[in-house]
């Protein structure tokens, strides 16, 4: 799924590419996308599925495929791998009937640099389950010889967007479920988007594949700094061709979201800032603990890093230059992404909040689990305190109750200088459906609204000051009909 090293090597080594790809195309490998979050993994299949691979989707990992991959090594190892080989051999296990080798295409999740054993120990696992035509490819830093198709500079390209698409997604959901008033309203509608995009970015992938680029100044200029073969590699990796369609399919989720879901705004939600290694904050079910439904039940409203900043990053750690480019690029097209789903209940200069938790959720044995100096950071280590474990819950709970204290005094502030109850601001939502609406249009009064009040408040008590703002307008409306008939 990474850009810059891929395509180093797939344009300095076209030849040896050509070579392997012969045989890679008779043994007809099934890419098994695997050890992304939800959103991710299909619609980076269905990117790759465009390019003529054939994809599938590994599910997510569970506790019973870690002990199976103890059980086979017979030894442990660190948690992420055990979860992903465990899943590995569960799909081989399920998919016997699968013809030809099978490659799965996963993050790079070892913990000590960009392969720390981790190829070993899938090799090993796949000889002792008797599977020695399956080989996995990590990215970045552990690609097998027989898959550098994959470091394609158009099917780099390709993917990188798909991981972007899929991080606004993720993104949305996060910010919409905790309020919505159907639970699983929101995950249904993004269920049938990301179909819909995915063949779109098939399609796409597709066109990208027999493309004809050529470079321009600017390819020319920036491919000396980065670790591209040549300008007509950076061409080809920022062709990008469909993105029309896929601002138009990105367009009509957002449509449909505003159709299908309605949300309550009006409550109070502390924000949880989840970060940590990429496992543990990124994928999902039994792998991390379930981590983000049950900090939603909490009351907490989930932020999590897009995909794509953890993909620069690797790409940067292991020596890959020219990676503050592929932040900026990736930051302007993630800056239309979101626009398409709008600022949602609170103005972008709002993003900070007051009533913010950090649970910093590590996977390394050598970090003992600690409270920091700032009392609103609470680090977990997955293996010596697993979400399982009372007493992990019940720190994040401690943490969750001064914030959500917070949260609730912003909106009682606000509805103190706006001269209305909570039960007046639910009324008025109540008889408008446009402020059931899970996403909305920027106000350009956004801005200075937030230059006048106090600075960094939540959802809950920004939506409340909007509705309360519509609301005397109203009022006002209604005192003006009667004095002036």
């Amino acid at each position: 799924m990474s850009d810059a090293p891929a395509v180093e090597s797939a344009a300095s080594a076209p030849e040896e590419e050509d070579a392997s790809g012969g045989a890679g195309a008779e043994a007809s490998p099934l890419l098994a996308v695997a050890g992304l979050p939800r959103w991710h993994e299909p619609l980076v299949a269905a990117t790759l599925a465009g390019f003529g691979h054939r994809t599938e989707c590994v599910k997510f990992a569970r506790l019973s495929d870690y002990r199976s991959a103890i059980s086979l090594l017979g030894r442990e190892g660190s948690p992420p791998v055990m979860y992903l080989i465990g899943s590995f051999l569960r799909f081989l296990d399920e998919r016997s009937d699968v013809p030809g080798p099978v490659c799965f295409v996963c993050p790079n999740v070892a913990p000590n640099g960009p392969t720390a054993g981790i190829v070993e120990a899938v090799e090993h696992a796949f000889s002792r389950a008797g599977r020695r035509d399956a080989r996995a490819a990590f990215f970045p830093g552990a690609i097998p010889r027989s898959e550098r198709h994959l470091l394609d500079p158009a099917t780099a390209g390709a993917v990188f967007r798909a991981v972007q698409v899929a991080d606004v997604l993720h993104e949305t959901v996060c910010r919409v479920r905790p309020y919505e008033r159907e639970p699983g309203a929101t995950e249904r509608v993004i269920e049938a988007c990301v179909t819909e995009i995915g063949e779109v970015l098939g399609d796409a992938s597709r066109r990208w594949k027999g493309a004809s680029v050529r470079p321009s100044l600017t390819h020319r200029g920036l491919s000396t700094l980065t670790r591209f073969a040549s300008a007509r590699d950076l061409a080809m990796f920022a062709h990008a061709p469909g993105e029309d369609d896929v601002v138009a399919a990105l367009d009509r989720c957002a449509a449909r979201l505003q159709d299908e879901v309605e949300v309550d705004y009006v409550q109070p939600r502390p924000r949880v800032r989840l970060t940590g290694d990429f496992w543990t904050r990124s994928t999902g079910g039994e792998a991390n603990f379930s981590i983000l439904p049950w900090l939603e039940a909490e009351g907490a409203e989930v932020q999590l890093l897009p995909v794509v900043d953890w993909v620069i990053d690797a790409l940067r750690v292991c020596g890959v230059r020219g990676t503050w480019i592929a932040k900026r690029y990736a930051a302007k097209r993630r800056t239309g992404y979101r626009a398409r789903f709008g600022p949602g209940p609170m103005p972008p200069a709002q993003a900070g909040c007051a009533a913010t938790v950090h649970v910093v959720f590590e996977m390394h044995l050598d970090r003992v689990q600690r409270i920091s100096d700032d009392a609103k950071t609470v680090r977990l280590s997955i293996v010596a305190c697993e979400m399982s474990n009372q007493d992990c819950r019940e720190r994040i709970q401690a943490a969750l109750r001064p914030a959500l204290a917070i949260a609730e005094g912003e909106i009682t502030a606000v509805l103190e200088r706006r001269g209305f109850s909570i039960d007046e601001i639910r009324t008025f939502v109540g008889d408008r459906r446009d402020l059931r609406r899970p996403l909305r249009t920027p106000d350009p009064s956004d801005a200075g609204r937030s230059a006048k009040r106090e600075p960094e408040i939540g959802t809950g008590a920004c939506f409340v000051d909007r509705v309360a703002a519509e609301l005397a307008r109203e009022v006002g409306m209604r005192k003006n009909i009667q004095w002036h008939p």
